[in-house]
């Protein structure tokens, strides 16, 4: 049995089909990564997240197959952001309200913009516009990987800091190309807690929390 589900998984007119399977744990995200016509992008990043600001936890991640496909399982019910982005590419970022019954949803399209093209369909698809995603795994022990993109080249300055806003580590420092960027961050050194991590990409500053835990 298939169900279809018009406009209450993206906030979009297109169909969404819902295929009705006992996934243990809670509903599985399936999708593409594809350019904006229409090709596949392989090895593209999703990760999915749920809250706000100290609040924002990472739950689910995936890296597209060769035909651009991905599978993101057990995610729990509710409002997610759901970000895609690919070496090259802008980041897209979608709201996504996911089912509270265990489904497999099928998401659809994933479009990204190439850098140095502007779209016109996606806020999060602006050429020159930086993004700094939420690390994965987050909370995370040891290490987490935080990712972010550079719309031109432009010098890149990504720093770590504890509670009290005090320079803990500088993780990047240099000019970089535009495009998909990631960095491993193993803090072998600090203590459990609530850190924020920050992207500087000329007069663009943007900052999120993450929480390391022993």
């Amino acid at each position: 049995m298939i169900y279809f589900v018009k406009g209450n998984i993206f906030d979009s007119d297109a169909d969404v089909m819902v295929n009705p399977v006992q996934s243990v744990g809670g509903t599985e995200l399936r999708g593409r990564a594809v350019d904006q016509e229409g090709r596949a992008i392989p090895g593209a990043t999703l990760s999915v997240s749920t809250g706000q600001g100290l609040s924002t936890k990472t739950v689910g991640f995936s890296v597209t197959d060769g035909e651009g496909r991905f599978s993101i399982p057990s995610l729990p019910a509710g409002n997610v952001d759901v970000a895609a982005g690919a070496p090259g590419y802008t980041t897209l970022v979608r709201k996504v309200t996911i089912p509270e019954m265990q489904f497999t949803v099928e998401g659809g399209d994933f479009p990204l913009t190439q850098v140095g093209v502007v779209s016109v369909n996606d806020e999060s698809g602006i050429a020159g516009t930086p993004l700094l995603l939420q690390n994965f795994p987050n909370p995370f022990n040891p290490s987490t990987t935080i990712r972010y993109t550079v719309g031109m080249r432009s010098r890149v300055v990504l720093t770590i800091h504890d509670l009290l806003g005090r320079l803990v580590e500088t993780l990047v420092d240099e000019a970089q190309p535009p495009g998909h960027h990631e960095v491993l961050f193993r803090p072998d050194r600090l203590a459990s807690g609530v850190y924020f991590y920050r992207l500087r990409v000329g007069g663009f500053i943007q900052t999120r929390g993450m929480v390391l835990l022993r």
